[in-house]
C-alpha cells in the first residue's frame, strides 16, 4: 500500500484536523500556546525518519478566509514539520525554533 507522506505527517501534526478561531495565542490557554514535539515514523522497511514539530495558532490570510467564507480576522493552527533521516532532535528542535521565533 502506498501512503502519501505529506497525508500522513499531516495527520499525526493535526490529529484532530483543522478549524478556525476567533482568536490567536493566550498564553493563559494551553492549547493555545505554541506546543512542540517529536515523532518518529517508522517505514516498512524499518527505516526511521524523525520529525520536529511546533504548532502554533496564526491569522488566517484574506485569501484563505474568503476560500472558506470565514471573518478575516480568524486564526488557524499551523505546524511547521522538520524531517530527517537522523534522529537529532536537539538540532531540529534548535533549527525549528530559530524558524518559527
Amino acid at each position: 500500500m502506498i501512503v502519501c507522506f505529506s497525508c500522513f505527517l499531516f495527520q499525526r501534526a493535526f490529529p484532530a484536523g483543522v478549524s478556525f478561531y476567533s482568536s490567536g495565542s493566550d498564553s493563559n490557554d494551553a492549547y493555545r500556546i505554541p506546543r512542540s514535539y517529536p515523532i518518529v515514523l517508522t517505514e516498512g522497511d524499518r527505516t526511521k525518519i524523525y520529525v520536529s514539530c511546533i504548532a502554533f495558532r496564526d491569522p488566517v490570510s484574506e485569501d484563505i478566509a474568503e476560500a472558506y467564507c470565514v471573518p478575516a480576522n480568524s486564526f488557524a493552527d499551523k505546524c511547521i514539520c522538520l524531517v530527517s533521516p537522523s534522529p537529532s532532535f536537539r538540532l531540529l528542535r534548535n533549527t525549528r525554533g530559530i524558524i518559527f521565533f
